[in-house]
Parts: structure tokens; C-alpha cells; sequence
């Protein structure tokens, strides 16, 4: 992807704008901002054939390396009284995820 690693970063961080990058997303909304870079989030996902609609409830947390263009995000599942679960919608468990936007060599 020929964009800044922060562009790429805006576009998963961004509930409104992460349907642009995933077509199963359905929606998100943000559940409690512990700080600038840590919330708890609720996302719902389509449903893909056999399996009915899943929704999460996550923590995240994301970071800029000391490079200033690595950005690193980790996320768990959680239970959270203002997350609850929703009748006919499989709520699935993230244990541990992570994964690290970094530009390529050409800078982009």
C-alpha cells in the first residue's frame, strides 16, 4: 500500500472509515477511551456463509515506535458491563492480537 503508515493506521483506528478496508466489518463503536492510544471497542462483522453475524468487545492499545513511522497495536478480548451480548449474534473471543504497520523501504 502506497501510503504513510499513520494513513493506514487512520483508516483501522477510525470506526467511520474501517468498512473501507474490510468489507465484512459491520459496525463499532467505542465503548470507554482510557487515554489517547488505549479504548475498549464493540465490533460487529457480517455473516459469512454458514456462520451467522460475530461481534467482539476489545481492548486496544497502539504505539509509535521511536522511528516515528512504526506504528504497533495489540488488542485482547474482554467482557465489559457496557459491551453485553446481543440475541442471534455470536460473540466471539479475541485472546491475544497484534500486528505492527511499518513503511517499506521506499518510505511509503
Amino acid at each position: 500500500i502506497k501510503a504513510p503508515s499513520t494513513a493506514i493506521f487512520d483508516m483501522y483506528w477510525d470506526l467511520d472509515k474501517r468498512s473501507c478496508a474490510d468489507p465484512l466489518f459491520y459496525h463499532g463503536r467505542i465503548i470507554e477511551n482510557s487515554g489517547p492510544q488505549t479504548r475498549v471497542e464493540h465490533l460487529s462483522f457480517k455473516p459469512v456463509w454458514p456462520a451467522g453475524p460475530r461481534d467482539f468487545c476489545n481492548l486496544l492499545h497502539w504505539r509509535i515506535l521511536e522511528d516515528g513511522k512504526t506504528i504497533v497495536v495489540a488488542s485482547s478480548g474482554i467482557e465489559h458491563p457496557e459491551c453485553p451480548k446481543i440475541k442471534g449474534v455470536t460473540r466471539a473471543k479475541l485472546v491475544v492480537s497484534g500486528f505492527v504497520i511499518e513503511p517499506l523501504a521506499d518510505n511509503t
